[in-house]
């Protein structure tokens, strides 16, 4: 029997004549790539037949760069990460940027040691998540923004944006692939996957708003017309802190939203653009007998007592302490909070009949996110019984 010659064309594949000597088999003069590298999809043919040895060798290096490459040049997670955050955590919101370190730093990088952005296959991201959300104890949602993170931090390093890597180049083939697909897919699915119950309504129903308000004004003075503007104009509660009188014209019912509160400090409101805010008579008749008995120093609508931005915590205080005693008067206890009433007041004017736009620039929203805040008050649900009649 002849002695078989094979050929190194990169670890882990070879180009020789495998069947070469066998006189029954109709490839012995047949020059075939034989693949051993652990990065070769299970499942698939070790011998990749060839008619020369020049194709096979051809085919070899082909092969060698979609499923082989040089992973140690390729940036790590840890590396990408931290360089899109000293890239653009400036460009974003205070609490934006607190969020993406807290994920980056408290999540990712202690999951992904060391480990090469081209190395993040679907079995290292499912393992990722599962540990995140069975050993960490952490919820998919968490999971589900780190892995946004992450992706965000591959896209930019793909599209050459990260200043550091400006001159890295992906390698070809396979570990050349940008992994935003994967951790896509990771993330609609992890959601659905771990989660046991749908979220429970984020919307007040139109009986459960006037009981909360009523409740809010005889004993919680204080968080009374915060409130009650949130329901009847749909504004977050950071657009809310932020007003100054300047901003309101009581006379023709409307709210000149110009600023917002990040992390309680001054910023824009959260989608860039300024917006008229209408407020029915309810609202601006409490607003005008505030008006009436305001301090004049103080600039704030809302402020504490020393003229200052009332903080985000202090109210979700005081809410806590009303929804408790909203929920002994019938409130369901569903986890209820302040920013709920965006969503009541956007559930409300759908169900009422208000046009889609006119919602839009009210809250300062797009469709998509209008239908996610919009919650079906069962207290109004149609009579479908005359449908079977």
């Amino acid at each position: 029997m002849a002695k078989r010659r094979y050929e190194s064309i990169a670890p882990g594949f070879l180009v020789g004549q495998p069947y070469l000597g066998n006189p029954d088999s109709p490839y012995q003069h047949t020059y075939c790539v034989i693949v051993r590298s652990k990065d070769y999809p299970p499942g698939r043919r070790r011998l990749l037949k060839q008619p020369d040895v020049e194709t096979a060798r051809l085919a070899a290096k082909q092969l060698a760069d979609l499923y082989s490459g040089s992973p140690d040049s390729a940036p790590t997670v840890e590396q990408v990460c931290v360089a899109w955050l000293d890239q653009y955590a400036r460009r974003m919101k205070r609490s934006s940027a607190r969020d993406s370190g807290m994920r980056v730093h408290g999540h990712l990088i202690p999951m992904f040691p060391s480990c090469p952005v081209t190395q993040l296959t679907s079995k290292r991201i499912w393992d990722y998540v599962m540990a995140e959300i069975e050993t960490r104890q952490n919820s998919p949602a968490m999971a589900r923004a780190c892995l946004s993170a992450l992706r965000r931090a591959c896209n930019l390093l793909w599209e050459g944006e990260l200043e550091e890597f400006e001159e890295w180049e992906p390698p070809a083939g396979r570990l050349g692939r940008n992994p935003s697909k994967r951790l896509s897919r990771a993330m609609s699915e992890c959601v659905r996957v771990y989660s046991s119950e749908i979220a429970s309504p984020e919307a007040f129903t139109l009986a459960e708003m006037k009981t909360t308000l009523e409740l809010a004004k005889a004993d919680h003075r204080r968080i009374y017309p915060l409130l009650l503007v949130a329901f009847t104009t749909g504004m977050r509660s950071g657009e809310i802190r932020a007003l100054h009188w300047d901003d309101i014209d009581l006379e023709l019912g409307t709210i000149n939203l110009v600023r917002n509160l990040s992390l309680d400090k001054p910023s824009t409101p959260k989608n860039g653009t300024r917006r008229t805010v209408s407020m029915p008579k309810g609202t601006v008749e409490v607003l005008r007998a505030m008006h009436a008995k305001r301090y004049k120093p103080y600039k704030l609508v809302f402020p504490t007592r020393y003229g200052k931005v009332t903080v985000g915590t202090f109210i979700g205080g005081l809410m806590q302490r009303l929804m408790t005693q909203a929920i002994e008067a019938g409130v369901r206890d569903v986890g209820l909070t302040f920013h709920s009433a965006r969503h009541t007041f956007v559930s409300q004017c759908r169900m009422g009949g208000v046009p889609d736009p006119w919602i839009e620039h009210q809250v300062g929203q797009r469709l998509p996110m209008i239908r996610h805040y919009t919650h079906m008050d069962l207290d109004q649900r149609p009579d479908f019984s005359g449908v079977f009649e």
